[in-house]
This record gives C-alpha cells, structure tokens and sequence, in this order.
C-alpha cells in the first residue's frame, strides 16, 4: 500500500502529544484546525478541500436539513473519487457522512449514518458482515434515528465493560478492513469514532482519555503491520475542550494531523493547516490534479479575486 489514511472522530492534538507522541515517535504532528468542529462539514472538508462555505454540507450529520448540501451532492469533489479517476485502487471505510458510497475498487463501505433499507457500499457483491454497522459505531444509528439516539443504550452499559466492546469491535474492524483486497490498494482509508463517543459519554472520566490514547495507538501498530503502507496520515475532525472546561458544546478547533514515511507539502504556508489540507495533501502525495479553490467560486466571487489581482498589478 502507498499510502494508510486513519481518521480519529475527535482526537484532540493535546491527546497526541501528552499520550501518543512517546508512544508513535517516528511521527511527526502538528495541530489540524477545524474552522465548523462538527462531523458533517469538518469531514466533508477533510474529503473535498473545501470549506463549508464552499461544500455546502451544514447539517451535523451530513443531512439534507435546513438547506444543507448531502454527500450526494458533493461526492464528484471528495479527493479518492480524483484518485480513482487517475488510475489509483482506492479502499474507503467508515467514514462519517459518505453515503451513498462512491463506486471506487476495491471498495467505499459508508460510515454513519446509514439507511436501514439499502445498499451502504460497494460493490454490492462485498462480503460486510452484518453486524459491521454495530462494530464501527459501538450501537449503530441509521438516518431515520435521532442524532445522540446511541447515547441512552450505551448509557445502560457498565463504563469499564465499554473497554472490552471497543477494543473487540475495533479489531473486528481492522481485520475485516486489512483482509478485504485492502494491502493491494494506492490508498487505504478507515475511520474510527469511538473517541468522540466515549467522550460524550463521560467527559471528565480521566480512563476515558487513557483507553481513548491505547485504543488510538493499537489500531494505527495494528493497521501499519497488517497493511505494510510505505506511509501513513492521521488525522481528526475536531478536537475536545480541557477537562474540568465542559460545556454545552464540547468541541473545539484544535484536531490533530500526524505523518510519517512522507514529506509533507507546505500548503499552508506561515498558517496552521487546516481540515481543508487533507484532501490536497493526498493529492499531492498521489501526483493527481484536484479541484482548487477558485473553480467551485460563484461568479461574484471570481470577479472579487480577478478585481483585486488586478488592484495588485497582476495583470491590465
């Protein structure tokens, strides 16, 4: 495999370095700033390269409320769908907020959330267990669910037994994931949510965020030894306020972004990067062309940027 993707729900990059950086030293981080911490427009940032603004995906899950844009909508821009154009095998699974599934090979199996009546990868012959939902969401909730309706079941669970549901569950994952055609694919992507769960669950639990970092540090041995990818990319949607500092919204700006067996392409300049890096970086990394900033502008703002080019003396 050319290149290991694994994306953390909530991983904040404090996290990364007070319990992972020892652990994981041939990685190199940085913090990965996520402008709408949520998982419907920072993920769909991280697949696109594009800001809100610019994807149109508002809505926390992903869905067609209050005038959000959907993954149908904005699939044709997610980054793997260029890659597969270009000739690159392509292995995508559980990431938030990508269904319907793109038809790339070997294969795309959505994450969250999931119609309850439908196909939700492809292709349709892929063997997916049934209880696979279960396994990468710890209790599944479909689109016709609630968005926390996870919450009240997982709530009637002993917290210290939840180790042992996460810890087989990601391995359930890891290896269905490392044994399906994955080892021959340029790109290998899977997605983890167990952090931002636990989280919710009990914010101020000291063990949550010492299982959250073993679990972290596990699945990414556990994916690089069964894989072998000549390089690896980490990287969260969000990060998670201080202990002791919770509030309504526990979310923060503050992700994290982890690397090695690469070289990493300055996109950012004197700036932090941002989740709407991620897509240009695997781009780059590929060789393959992705759609920049400038082309999903409306007219008034190309005007905008061809006026003050013009200010700058760019051009007549």
């Amino acid at each position: 495999m050319e290149l290991l993707c694994i994306g953390f729900d909530g991983l904040d990059h404090r996290e990364w370095s007070r319990r992972l950086a020892d652990q994981l030293p041939g990685f190199e981080y940085v913090l990965l700033h996520s402008p709408v911490p949520v998982s419907g427009p920072a993920w769909t940032s991280i697949y696109t390269g594009l800001p809100m603004e610019q994807h149109g995906v508002t809505d926390l899950w992903g869905r067609p409320e209050a005038g959000s844009k959907t993954h149908a909508d904005v699939s044709p821009l997610c980054v793997w769908n260029a890659l597969y154009r270009h000739g690159k095998q392509v292995a995508l699974c559980n990431l938030p907020c990508t269904y319907p599934p793109s038809s790339v090979h070997p294969f795309h199996v959505s994450g969250f959330p999931w119609p309850d009546d439908k196909c939700y990868w492809h292709p349709e012959r892929l063997g997916v267990p049934r209880d696979f939902k279960w396994r990468c969401e710890m209790v599944h909730w479909a689109e016709k669910h609630t968005p926390d309706g996870w919450a009240p079941q997982l709530r009637k669970w002993n917290p210290l037994d939840v180790r042992g549901y996460v810890e087989f569950d990601m391995r359930s994952v890891i290896k269905w994931f490392a044994g399906w055609k994955t080892k021959a694919a340029d790109l290998g992507w899977l997605v983890f949510t167990f952090p931002d769960r636990l989280l919710h669950l009990w914010p101020d639990a000291s063990w949550i965020h010492r299982f959250n970092a073993q679990m972290v540090m596990e699945a990414i041995t556990q994916l690089e030894a069964m894989l072998q990818p000549k390089a690896t990319l980490v990287m969260s949607d969000h990060g998670w306020l201080e202990r002791g500092q919770l509030g309504q919204f526990n979310h923060t700006e503050e992700g994290v972004l982890a690397w090695r067996g690469m070289d990493m392409p300055q996109f950012w300049g004197a700036q932090m990067p941002t989740v709407s890096h991620v897509a240009h970086i695997l781009a780059d990394y590929f060789g393959v062309p992705l759609r920049s900033y400038a082309e999903n502008l409306s007219e008034a703002d190309m005007s905008y940027v061809r006026e003050r080019l013009k200010s700058l003396g760019y051009f007549d």
